[in-house]
């Protein structure tokens, strides 16, 4: 536990939502579709990209509507790309766009923007840059790649990029993949929430059920990454893998959390209530963790011949620190497994990761403790890595004093985050 939202440990300060009149319209529009028929193809400002030429408006559409980016064209490179500030489309005099509206922030209204639905296989991205994109209302959900009664009939995949902007879901879910159909044979959604850098914010508002929930479907598959290219925090009400029971098909139900280490740490995933990785007894519902090393850790010590890597925390659970979250509960074994070799990551299982021709260890716990920038392996609710053993050799006596400044730096980077 932790009081206070941690940053990027690589970058002090916050990425801030940005500060925007939201401007409704004073009408109602019907929902809107993305079908890329203006130029360039790809902007969210452009009007002729969307279905009737005209942009989604801002307090609308009404309860029960949906916006959808649909067009498989639209899936290479950035997607569709939504970046205000350095767009020269965007006459809106804004850089806040606000989805909903219609109803007092938290009242229901029902409105969602799907990445990626359909009864075909299809694949869309959207990628923010800069700027906020928000979800106001309460029921304001947004799904990434969901099927509709679909039966192997391959993948609906949706994928969301945050880099650099701010993404704002303010009293519901963001669900990573799902279905509306429980008898597939094999996997028929995918969904993608690739962050970057910027902002996150999922479920805030409501403070009861909501947040990111990965494979909420039967027979979907939903990844979360988390990078550190950038200053940025994520931060959801819950957070839940593997939502979907698994399908009666046989379709497997997989949410994979995936977190990359680079310049100097990862960005912590905070989690102000509850944390669920469900499972059951077979491979068809699970909830994995995939480690990933972009650059070399930073050490913590040495044991005479090799150095430690540093600890690193991956889930802050109870990060608004009034006491009220859970730590990994869910379905079956509350735990993670190992993408690579499907096994049990018990608390004190070994996680391993390569780079540069070297392989650094860490073992998990899932009630690990981040105060003040430190990391302990008990005492708290949060799910960690506390570092064990590499075969990189430590540095020649001339690079000693090098590390000792890198590991100073740690400490002061830690503490600059909570302030």
């Amino acid at each position: 536990m932790k009081i206070g939202i941690h940053t990027s440990r690589a970058f002090s300060g916050r990425a801030a939502i940005t500060a925007a009149v939201l401007g409704f319209s004073a009408h109602i529009a019907t929902a809107a579709t993305y079908d890329s028929g203006g130029t360039p193809t790809n902007s969210w400002f452009v009007a002729e990209n969307w279905n009737g030429n005209v942009l989604p408006v801002q307090g609308g559409p009404t309860s029960g509507s949906t916006h959808e980016i649909n067009n498989g064209e639209s899936f290479s490179g950035e997607g569709v790309l939504f970046d205000p500030v350095n767009d020269v489309n965007n006459t809106t005099g804004s850089n806040t766009y606000t989805l909903g509206g219609n109803t007092a922030e938290g009242t229901s209204a029902n409105l969602r923007l799907y990445i990626a639905n359909g009864t075909a296989a299809v694949s869309s991205k959207l990628t923010i840059k800069s700027g906020t994109l928000r979800m106001f209302d309460g029921g304001d959900n947004v799904v990434l790649g969901r099927s509709t009664n679909l039966s192997n009939i391959g993948a609906v995949t949706g994928v969301l990029v945050i880099d650099g902007g701010s993404f704002v879901v303010s009293n519901d879910n963001t669900d990573v993949g799902s279905t509306n159909t429980n008898g597939a044979t094999t996997i028929t959604s995918r969904g993608i929430l690739d962050f970057r850098g910027g902002t996150f914010e999922g479920g805030l508002v409501s403070a009861s059920s909501h947040g990111i929930r990965l494979a909420s479907g039967a027979g979907s598959h939903g990844t979360f990454i988390s990078r550190n290219d950038a200053p940025g925090s994520v931060t959801a009400f819950n957070y839940v893998s593997a939502q979907g029971a698994a399908g009666t098909g046989g379709a497997q139900t997989h949410g994979v959390s995936e977190f990359h280490y680079s310049n100097g740490g990862v960005n912590t995933v905070n989690v102000q209530n509850n944390l669920t990785l469900n499972n059951d007894g077979t491979a068809a519902r699970r909830s994995y963790l995939n480690f990933v090393l972009d650059s070399a850790p930073e050490a913590k010590g040495d044991d005479g011949t090799f150095y430690i890597p540093e600890d690193i925390g991956l889930f802050n659970v109870d990060s608004d620190g009034n006491g009220t979250g859970n730590g990994a509960t869910g379905a079956g074994n509350s735990l993670f497994y190992n993408l690579a070799s499907d096994t049990a990551l018990t608390a004190g299982s070994t996680v391993s990761a390569s780079f540069g021709g070297y392989t650094y260890n860490w073992t998990i716990q899932y009630a690990g403790n981040i105060v003040g920038g430190l990391i302990s392996a008990s005492g708290g609710k949060d799910v960690v890595l506390i570092g064990l053993s590499s075969n990189a050799p430590i540095p020649e006596p001339t690079s000693i004093a090098t590390l000792a400044i890198g590991a100073l730096a740690i400490g002061r980077r830690r503490m600059a985050r909570q302030a």
